[in-house]
């Protein structure tokens, strides 16, 4: 895999850990001059200090191939082509990824006025992963329960979401779209994939009604998920 050469910025409103970015790569922004991205963050309630070697090893043994491992003054930070994630010794992770948004696939061209395009099922996808694999993470850490989790839309002015062929939003006016924070209680709502899923379906509404489509399209009347993870 190719090392990162792209500056993701992480913006400073993510999370209250007060901790400092470590790399030039990556820094305190206003969504308005920052790429289109995913935000995620998870805050514990409780912050327990913990060594930096080991939330390097932890990183490392991660299932999310980091390309290079930063360790700063309060935090280690993992670079990936698309990804940015920084976590605290607090045990505060926040994250920034570009690779689910300003897609331009053939058959679905750009309305007059888009700036970009979100394919809704591979960003949901992608969120439900990475979700899953930030959790472990902190599970790893014994970080303790319960974590707020936050997950943002940033940088998506004049954006539009697609569905499939023939249907796709209207662009969307914001600049950033903030969904509602989630609290884990307990790890087995997170411990796999399908139950991320599960807790995500909310968030996942949120964000399709603030586009103007009402659901999200990948989830069952019991609120299962019927996509491919």
């Amino acid at each position: 895999m190719v090392c990162t050469t792209r500056l993701i910025k992480i913006p400073g409103d993510m999370t209250n850990s007060g901790s400092s970015p470590p790399s030039s790569r990556i820094s305190s922004t206003s969504a308005t001059d920052m790429v289109a991205a995913i935000a995620i963050t998870v805050v514990p309630a409780n912050s327990v200090k913990r060594d930096l070697g080991r939330l390097a090893s932890a990183m490392r043994e991660a299932a999310v191939p980091f390309d290079e491992l930063v360790t700063g003054g309060q935090s280690v930070t993992g670079f990936t082509t698309e990804t940015t994630v920084e976590m605290t010794s607090g045990g505060v992770l926040r994250a920034a990824c570009t690779g689910n948004l300003n897609a331009r696939r053939a058959g679905f061209p750009l309305p007059p006025g888009a700036a970009g395009m979100i394919p809704s099922n591979t960003l949901e996808r992608n969120v439900v992963l990475a979700v899953h694999q930030y959790c472990r993470l902190l599970h790893d850490i014994e970080c303790p329960l319960p974590w707020q989790l936050g997950i943002s839309l940033l940088g998506i002015h004049e954006f539009t979401m697609v569905v499939g062929p023939g249907e796709r939003s209207d662009v969307f006016d914001g600049k950033k779209l903030p969904a509602d924070p989630l609290i884990v209680q307990d790890y087995d709502a997170v411990a796999t994939r399908e139950n991320v899923a599960r807790l995500l379906k909310g968030t996942f509404d949120c964000i399709w009604r603030e586009f103007g489509l009402g659901y999200s399209r990948n989830y069952d009347v019991k609120g299962n998920w019927t996509a491919k993870l």
